[in-house]
């Protein structure tokens, strides 16, 4: 195995084990321990897989770039969920769904008239994007 792969497996399972040893310091059940950092591996598993093809593909099979880029998306997809998640009393608290207030009318075409908007700007600065690039 070259090093470039080796890196790789040391930052899966790093992160994975870091994920454990932070749900087992919270006191969090074994079981749930063990299969959140076996979804920590597979997530991150999936994540490397993604930036490694889609870095050799726009920068080549040669490129450099891949193996970084990978283990930035890892480091920073992992980042991101060990501080999203809450854990109180042993057991990771899960977000509880905001209930949302009534609208009226006005309010809702308002809304409806600010998403368009937003979306029709991004189609605009993408268009613009794809015209110079060609």
């Amino acid at each position: 195995m070259n090093a470039q792969g080796f890196l790789i497996l040391i930052t899966l399972f790093g992160v994975s084990i870091y994920d454990f040893y932070l749900l087992k310091k919270s006191k969090v059940k074994l079981t749930s321990c063990l299969s959140s950092s076996l979804i920590t591996f597979v997530v991150n598993f999936f994540v490397m897989a993604i930036a490694v093809v889609i870095s050799d593909s726009i920068f080549g099979d040669d490129s450099p770039i891949a193996i970084p880029l990978a283990i930035i998306s890892i480091l920073g997809l992992s980042y991101f969920r060990f501080k999203g998640r809450e854990i109180v009393g042993g057991k990771v608290k899960k977000e509880k769904e905001k209930k949302e207030k009534k609208l009226s009318e006005k309010e809702k075409t308002l809304n409806s008239i600010d998403e368009m908007s937003t979306w029709g700007y991004v189609i605009a600065v993408l268009t613009t994007i794809y015209i110079l690039f060609t």
